[in-house]
């Protein structure tokens, strides 16, 4: 299978960054978390309206809970939901 994702473009922030230099939309970024170690993931930039991928060289680290969360699920009685 292609992996068709287009590679991420270096880019550097300097005051703001909130235009694609790619297409000029205005409005922002979506952002993908790509998995660098177990601990850790890289922060992808990417335009809403053209999907051009930028690379800002910015990490944040995971830090899993010790308690899953779970699904709860109230249960019915003749009166209705409690």
């Amino acid at each position: 299978m292609e992996n068709k994702t287009p590679k991420p473009v270096s880019i550097k922030i300097e005051k703001e960054l909130h235009v694609c230099p790619q297409c000029g939309y205005d409005d922002g970024f979506h952002t993908s978390f790509v998995r660098v170690t177990k601990e850790t993931c890289k922060i992808i930039l990417i335009c809403p309206s053209c999907h051009a991928r930028y690379d800002p060289d910015w990490t944040v680290e995971i830090h899993g809970s010790p308690q899953r969360a779970r699904r709860t699920q109230r249960k019915k009685y003749k009166g209705g939901n409690l």
